[in-house]
């Protein structure tokens, strides 16, 4: 056998070496693929209103000494909407109102004040509320999901803070809207 017949058997067997290891092991890496679940989307604050879900929404008060200190808290839910009046910064419901609601109410409310930024999350460094406007008012909103809360976020009327970024004057009105005779009940509450 001449030199160039013995080169052309020596590149035969190691390419037919190369293609073997590739069959072996290249398919290995390609594992029987099993499609991966889509990542699950978030929900929106409207996907709430088929759940056992509640939203709320807390006015609190500047900075004072504890016996002082007022909050207003109004929650929504397919089944009720509460006001409470808050005393301390224990969160003492020192007056609570409770009305009916039904599906078909809570749907429409959860999508106008989706409308309006409820839920809506603002890029900020300061995403801690504690002190923040002490002069002013905070605005807490925070969504339930069973006992399970999946969303708190805030803003204050002191300008630029916050991790909401919601519509906060329209918002508190469509709350305020939900209880009957909620100037009523809460006159004589300073905040």
């Amino acid at each position: 056998m001449d030199r160039r017949k013995r080169f052309i058997i020596f590149l035969t067997v190691v390419f037919g070496i190369i293609f073997a290891l590739f069959l072996i092991f290249g398919n290995g890496s390609k594992k029987s693929s099993t499609p991966k679940p889509a990542p699950e989307k978030p929900l929106t604050v409207r996907d709430y209103a088929s759940r056992d879900s509640r939203v709320v929404y807390t006015i609190e008060g500047n900075v004072r000494g504890n016996n002082m200190y007022r909050a207003v808290r109004t929650t929504v839910s397919r089944e009720y909407r509460l006001i409470e009046v808050i005393e301390g910064y224990q969160n003492n419901v020192i007056r609570s109102q409770k009305e009916a609601n039904n599906s078909e109410a809570y749907a429409t409310f959860l999508a106008a004040i989706e409308g309006k930024g409820f839920g809506a999350k603002r890029n900020t460094k300061n995403t801690n509320d504690e002190g923040v406007c002490p002069l002013g008012l905070k605005f807490i909103y925070e969504i339930y999901d069973g006992n399970k809360q999946t969303q708190r976020l805030w803003s204050t009327n002191c300008g630029g803070q916050g991790t909401s970024n919601a519509n906060n004057t329209i918002l508190r009105v469509l709350f305020d809207r939900q209880i009957t005779n909620r100037e009523k009940f809460t006159n004589n509450i300073a905040l």
